[in-house]
């Protein structure tokens, strides 16, 4: 009996050890810069909110949060990093509505949305917008729309990659109206907004965020907000249903995860403070600027808004009949 109770305090004590460490970490995380992987290319609306925010997080932790743009793939290249990394809070990545749709339509996408994941905030949400180069022969979606399709049949249209967000609002568009483009998938809707300023491409659709700044310096063109009502920002663009097309509303969000199995007391720290940081005057109106509303929650409230989302997808990807090329 005493040789039993001997072998049961040994193990417990053993336990314990073990236990400690994960517990002393959680409690003085972060011990090292974190390393904020955006899996788009800088300038979009992904890398705006991220920068942002990684800002405001380095001043409240008291180390540095470091935006790392891994992109390719559509996102799953960094994306992918930030699944097989430690699970320690020390790489997060900031993403969009492409982390679940990607797994949907991709073979080679290396990752389960919530599997390999732990969902710590959403962040904000964006209405899309088509926009234009400054020499495109269309001010108004339903100028481009009254154009012979034998003209646009070669316009290209930009978007931050296959499957994502403004990918799929174009085929939505495609589908309700004809407009068949030409699509140019991009590494990120930076990359995109840069040729098109350039009159590279003539089209792109894109994150309101990044792309107002252009329009109201007339660099590009805005033909059309895929929202419920205008900007205020933007009071002369018009909105997709204001061109004859019903009920035409699309949106990106951006929100943060980490790696499936971060102890859940860094998870709901940095959810907390993330949400501290979204309610701060500044980043409150730095983003209502570039029309982007804030969406705090709880970690298993975006966990939720995960689950359903892949399901909305799912209707989505059928509807538009997209193939893996």
């Amino acid at each position: 009996m005493d040789t039993f109770v001997f072998r049961m305090a040994r193990a417990v004590s053993l336990a314990s050890v073990l236990i400690a460490p994960v517990s002393s970490a959680a409690a003085d995380y972060p011990v090292r810069p974190v390393r904020v992987i955006v899996p788009y290319s800088p300038g979009g609306g992904t890398d705006f909110t991220a920068r942002a925010i990684a800002l405001k997080l380095t001043g409240m932790l008291g180390q540095p949060f470091v935006v790392d743009n891994r992109p390719g793939a559509a996102g799953m290249i960094g994306t992918q990093t930030v699944a097989s990394a430690q699970a320690d809070g020390h790489t997060i990545v900031w993403t969009d509505n492409a982390h679940l749709i990607n797994p949907l339509v991709f073979k080679d996408a290396k990752y389960d949305a919530l599997g390999d994941f732990e969902p710590i905030a959403h962040i904000a949400s964006a209405p899309q917008i088509l926009v234009a180069a400054i020499t495109t022969p269309a001010n108004t979606l339903r100028d481009l729309l009254a154009l012979p399709r034998s003209q646009t049949a070669s316009y290209a249209i930009g978007s931050s990659g296959l499957a994502s967000v403004p990918h799929f609002t174009y085929e939505r568009l495609r589908l309700q109206t004809g407009l068949t483009l030409v699509h140019v998938p991009y590494k990120g809707s930076g990359a995109a907004l840069t040729d098109l300023v350039a009159g590279q491409i003539p089209l792109v659709m894109n994150s309101a965020a990044p792309s107002i700044p252009l329009v109201q310096a007339n660099k590009i063109k805005g033909l059309a907000l895929a929202a419920s009502a205008r900007l205020r920002q933007l009071p002369d663009v018009q909105t997709f249903n204001e061109a004859g097309l019903k009920d035409f509303t699309a949106a990106a969000w951006y929100g943060v995860l980490a790696p499936k199995r971060t102890p859940r007391k860094i998870v709901d720290l940095l959810s907390g403070e993330l949400n501290k940081a979204l309610s701060s005057p500044d980043i409150s109106e730095r983003f209502a600027v570039q029309a982007l509303n804030i969406m705090p929650g709880s970690p298993d409230d975006f966990r939720r808004q995960i689950a359903a989302e892949i399901e909305s997808w799912k209707f989505v990807i059928k509807q538009t009949g997209f193939k893996l090329e």
